[in-house]
């Protein structure tokens, strides 16, 4: 396999680029913020990991088989979407993460919450419940802990609860969950997402 991109220096960004390094592939991370975080800029040369700050530039895609978007990059901005012209596979840290929990097969759940509002109240009473039946149960996504991050130290069997936003739901494909919660839905992040779709109610 080819170089992989990771576009994004956040949580997620930094989650998938240090389980692709550790998985032994060639990952390139790119941020458009232009001065690293010292810690940040370390840990990644640590790993392998090339890191190209200030921009996305094209010239990155030559020889990528995959770009890996953090949820606060868009499938609509330049780089993905001359990604997505070249043929190339983009997806987000979420799609990633469920590819691999996938490969393991160790009986592992999602269980998916998502929604405008109470994602993060509905995750964590959904784990409190889980631990409260000894369950071994992990909150994780958007509220905090990256999937690809919480797998590491996961053991076989272990239920993640997951909040799922809508930024994060954009870039994924294949992702399925065991169980999910859809809570509401009213007009919010409009200037990424454009409109609120329709909706019929039989």
């Amino acid at each position: 396999m080819g170089r992989i991109i990771v576009v994004g220096a956040g949580r997620s960004g930094l989650g998938a680029a240090e389980f692709l390094a550790k998985a032994g592939k060639e990952v390139v991370l790119t941020e458009s913020r232009p001065v690293p975080d010292p810690q940040v800029a370390a840990r990644l040369a640590e790993l392998g990991v090339l890191a190209v700050w200030g921009s996305h530039p094209l010239t990155l895609l030559d020889g990528c088989d995959e770009v890996v978007l953090s949820p606060g990059v868009g499938p609509g901005t330049a780089f993905a979407a001359a990604a997505a012209e070249r043929g190339i596979s983009v997806i987000g840290e979420l799609e990633l993460a469920h590819r691999a929990l996938r490969e393991r097969k160790d009986g592992s759940l999602i269980l998916a919450v998502t929604g405008t509002n109470g994602k993060s109240t509905t995750t964590d009473l959904i784990t409190h419940l889980l631990k409260s039946s000894d369950l071994p149960s992990v909150a994780c996504g958007n509220l905090g802990t990256p999937l690809i991050t919480a797998m590491a130290g996961a053991e076989p069997g272990t239920v993640f609860a997951l909040e799922c936003s809508s930024y994060q739901l954009e870039t994924v494909r294949d992702f399925h969950a065991e169980a999910a919660a859809a809570l509401n839905l009213t007009p919010d992040h409009l200037a990424r997402h454009g409109t609120r779709p329709r909706t019929t109610c039989a």
